[in-house]
């Protein structure tokens, strides 16, 4: 007998750690935020475990952000704070200066504390969402980036009642919205981008101009612009993908679809270099795609062709990527035709046809007989579980072979 199956709680979810697809809506963000406040100034940082994007605020631009985000659950240190539309509001207990810098210096080194944009607010808010996340999901502290300080020279500033009242985005209710209106994207990943870049409107003249110069390039190239929203149509979420890889909680066919995400980016940035556009934006965004050809490579290489769902079911390596799981694979398939053959000899042996070899986590593998059967069965037979129709056996000749396959 294997012993009792483990029973524990192995993971806490909440409204802002949520990364079941299903409970997610694809075109909008599901962010966990911290608002504190340290010196009288307030600091809001927001993170997306889904996809690993840290971002940070301070002073004015605090409030305005919190409305544009409206995150899916909100710490807060202060009893009594309300923040309209913040989603669920979780109570926190003050973080001292010491305890805000470990914990930050922790995550993204011993220089961080000092280097963070923000001061000590920055520091107090993104260690609110370390100290949180490391008590409910602790895997996603993995996955997450470099925190990035939202600038506010670079957009115009607008809260969340202009945002309302000037319909800019999409709302409950499905009232009709500027997004739904320039919402013609082709994947998950850019609608989420649209959604911020209204959110947030560029008032910088030269960032403008490179959009700009970028729309109109497109406009211009009708024939570049339908195969560019060919390739991005089939592409899978490659960010929120990369947070699940970053949490170590990706399956072996979401490897696959972050294979085939890689590889339509791959397929865009070629397309970007035959067609040369003298665009600077569009120029930038081939270089980077440039930079996945490694890790698509590694993939390519490492995984299988068609992966299991699990990683248990094992096939998840490719043949010929390494020798020794190429030879434990081999010693697994013949264990298991040595196990079809046992069941063909103990059948020819015992004279019981309905005999099987069959399998469970409690008890490993059996061999299981009928109880019409039972006077048939042979003395070295050692029972290991009876059931309402049937009794199942072990022999020593059963238990070797898998142990066979327990150390392959």
């Amino acid at each position: 007998m294997k012993g009792l199956v483990p029973r524990e709680v192995v993971r806490t979810v909440t409204a802002g750690t949520v990364t079941s697809e299903a409970a997610l809506s694809a075109e909008t963000p599901n962010e966990l935020a911290a608002l504190v406040e340290r010196g009288g100034e307030q600091a809001l940082a927001l993170a997306d475990v889904t996809t690993g994007e840290v971002r940070v605020a301070t002073g004015q631009e605090t409030s305005a952000e919190l409305a544009r985000s409206t995150p899916a659950e909100l710490l807060i240190e202060e009893e009594g704070l309300h923040i309209e539309g913040a989603g669920c509001e979780v109570m926190r207990p003050r973080l001292s200066a010491a305890a805000s810098s470990a914990l930050v210096a922790a995550q993204y080194g011993e220089s961080a504390p000092k280097t963070l944009v923000g001061g000590e607010a920055a520091i107090a808010a993104v260690a609110q969402l370390l100290a949180y996340l490391g008590e409910v999901y602790p895997e996603s502290k993995g996955a997450l980036g470099q925190v990035r300080k939202l600038a506010s020279d670079e957009t115009v500033a607008l809260d969340g009642r202009t945002l309302l009242n000037l319909e800019v985005l999409p709302t409950s209710d499905d009232r009709p919205s500027l997004f739904g209106v320039l919402n013609r994207t082709r994947s998950a990943m850019g609608a989420r981008l649209l959604g911020r870049w209204l959110a947030h409107p560029l008032q910088e003249l030269a960032s403008l101009e490179k959009r700009h110069d970028a729309v109109t390039w497109a406009v211009d190239h009708p024939i570049e612009q339908k195969q560019a929203q060919a390739i991005l149509k089939g592409i899978p979420d490659v960010a929120r993908l990369c947070g699940r890889l970053g949490a170590r909680a990706v399956t072996p066919r979401e490897l696959s679809g972050l294979r085939q995400g890689l590889q339509a980016g791959i397929n865009l940035s070629d397309l970007l270099e035959r067609a040369k556009p003298p665009v600077t934006l569009l120029a930038n965004s081939k270089a980077a795609l440039l930079e996945a050809t490694e890790t698509l490579s590694e993939l390519r290489e490492a995984l299988a062709e068609d992966p299991p769902i699990t990683f248990d079911e094992g096939g998840v390596i490719a043949p010929g990527h390494d020798e020794e799981i190429d030879k434990l694979r081999h010693r697994t398939q013949t264990a298991r035709q040595a196990l079809l053959a046992l069941e063909a000899s103990e059948r020819e042996r015992t004279g019981i046809r309905s005999l099987k070899v069959g399998q469970n986590k409690v008890f490993g593998y059996y061999l299981e007989v009928s109880l019409a059967n039972a006077q048939l069965v042979p003395k070295h037979y050692q029972r290991r579980q009876t059931l309402v129709g049937a009794e199942r056996y072990v022999t020593e000749e059963l238990q070797e072979l898998e142990s066979g396959m327990t150390t392959s």
